[in-house]
């Protein structure tokens, strides 16, 4: 009952938000704790299809994303939805969760200084750092160079490696079909104009655009109630796709992109409204936004930690390790930031 739903949102929002925020953080900690009795009870629950969950999941989104009371309140939802089956866009957040467990795994048997644990921990760092396509071949290379790799059964790079080419192979037409689904004409024009001219700065910076017009809109009336999941993974596969096309620049020597990412960091919530206004203004040339990136960066940040303020000190309690309270510097290499804060040193 949606109207019953909505008509008592302003009691039900501040448990929402809660919920959204521990279900972020869980999800994380499963991932990060695979044999934990919490990650166990994941595969044992058997209550549902993925079919009902993403159903009521979807009815449950659509009400949050429109009873948001202030800016903080969106990127969580974003987080979630990004690393969910409803955006279905995790790629680049299991790779380097998987990439890690492989270097644990075998420094850890063979010893840090090994030449193919070496080799690995330069892969590790690729993908947890300076991501590149580069990487595909590299990982390629290490399977034919050690075949005791998957004659030992071990499977860990071979999926990274269908990760990260799904990641690579998303394309402007991919992005057209998925705006076209979800009704929202302006995302479609904006990647119709990069099929035709092209991946430019311009095509790029419109279609972040209407990106961050969207994410703006996506709690008013503008949208549907029952188009603000679909409206909430198409942000997630914008920013996707405008994130990966930045990060194949070599340089950066247009102000556009600067802009371009300005408005990603603003679409996946980082950033909150009047702070991405405010630096819209700034942006006015190349050097003054090279100069003001690292600020957006830092605010940004502070914008991310306001968002899980309490609730992740509720999970630290439970996980009180290096590893959970990484949780803050994952959710960063996973983003527009990422983008932003390579972009400094092209």
């Amino acid at each position: 009952d949606n109207g019953a739903l909505m008509a008592a949102s302003s009691s039900a929002m501040p448990r929402a938000v809660q919920m959204i925020k521990s279900w972020v953080l869980e999800r994380y900690y499963v991932e990060i704790y695979p044999d934990s009795k919490l990650a166990r009870s994941f595969a044992l629950r058997g209550i549902s299809g993925t079919e009902y969950e993403l159903k009521f999941a979807s009815h449950f989104l659509n009400f949050y994303l429109s009873s948001l009371s202030d800016d903080y309140q969106y990127l969580a939802v974003f987080l979630l939805a990004k690393e969910s089956p409803i955006a279905d866009s995790s790629e680049l957040a299991e790779s380097r969760n998987l990439i890690t467990q492989v270097y644990d795994f075998f420094s850890a048997t063979y010893g840090a200084k090994d030449s193919r644990v070496l080799e690995l921990y330069k892969i590790r760092n690729i993908i947890h750092n300076q991501l590149n396509e580069d990487v595909i071949g590299r990982i390629e290379r290490f399977l034919r160079e050690n075949p005791w790799y998957e004659k030992d059964g071990h499977t860990y790079l071979q999926r990274i490696l269908v990760l990260l080419r799904s990641y690579y192979n998303f394309t402007p037409e991919a992005l057209k079909k998925l705006a076209k689904q979800s009704g929202v004409t302006s995302v479609e024009a904006a990647t119709q104009a990069i099929v035709q001219q092209g991946i430019t700065p311009e095509t790029l910076l419109a279609l972040s655009a209407v990106t961050a017009e969207l994410k703006t809109n996506i709690s008013t009336s503008q949208i549907s109630w029952e188009m603000k999941t679909p409206a909430l993974a198409l942000i997630a596969k914008s920013c996707q796709f405008i994130n990966k096309e930045i990060n194949r620049m070599n340089t950066i020597s247009s102000v556009a992109v600067y802009k371009a990412m300005l408005n990603t960091i603003y679409s996946e919530g980082f950033l909150i409204q009047d702070n991405w206004l405010y630096y819209q203004e700034e942006l006015s040339t190349l050097e003054k936004a090279k100069a003001t990136m690292p600020e957006v960066i830092e605010i940004a940040t502070m914008t991310l930690q306001e968002s899980f303020t309490g609730t992740f000190e509720q999970w630290i309690s439970i996980a009180p390790d290096e590893k959970f309270a990484m949780f803050i510097d994952n959710a960063i290499k996973s983003s527009a930031l990422n983008t932003a804060a390579l972009s400094l040193v092209k």
